[in-house]
């Protein structure tokens, strides 16, 4: 029997990214202080999704989160600068 598979032990299941995160986990991914994310959120500079019923609750978009470090990369293209 293979020793890394064993017939009693299921599959390990690998959970999909979320499409949303939190702006503090934005933050570290970018390597800012919380401060900063939340500031790039509220400049529009950093996309972000507002929850709830008084739309208090924000959210980054993985997608956002990712095409502002593509923007925002020496070299990148120029074309999506604002």
């Amino acid at each position: 029997m293979d020793a890394t598979h064993d017939k009693n032990t299921p599959p390990i299941q690998l959970r999909p990214e979320p499409a949303l995160m939190h702006v503090a986990d934005a933050a570290k991914i970018l390597g800012v202080s919380r401060a900063t994310a939340y500031r790039l959120v509220a400049s529009g500079e950093l996309a972000s999704v507002r929850m709830g019923v008084a739309k208090t609750i924000v959210r980054v978009p993985r997608a956002a989160l990712m095409r502002y470090i593509e923007c925002n990369t020496s070299g990148g293209n120029d074309d999506h600068a604002a």
